[in-house]
């Protein structure tokens, strides 16, 4: 039978948290893009953070680190419904303007 050593263990981790460092900062500057950006349509339809976190039901923290371009779990998830919480506003913003001016 063979073992595994506490020393394979320990390179193992070490090598994950490398990778795992590396691909953040492979990233890094591609997140701070598409975060300001859907940020700045946030602020743009007068959506608060708190009201976003509540729509997607995820953390105001979690959009903070979103849109400054730290990493956050399932990203591609968080862009796609942060997307989709944005056009959803913009339609009910129109509707109550057409509403308005009817």
């Amino acid at each position: 039978m063979n073992y595994i050593t506490q020393e394979e263990v320990d390179n193992t981790f070490l090598g994950q948290v490398a990778e795992k460092e590396q691909f953040i900062e492979e990233n890094k500057e591609e997140w701070l893009k598409i975060g300001s950006e859907l940020q700045n349509k946030r602020l743009e339809l007068g959506i608060s953070v708190s009201q976003l976190s509540k729509l997607l039901g995820t953390s105001d923290t979690r959009i903070r680190n979103f849109e400054s371009g730290e990493p956050v779990m399932m990203s591609n998830h968080l862009i796609s419904t942060y997307k989709l919480a944005l056009e959803l506003t913009k339609m009910k913003q129109e509707q109550k303007l057409a509403n308005f001016t009817l």
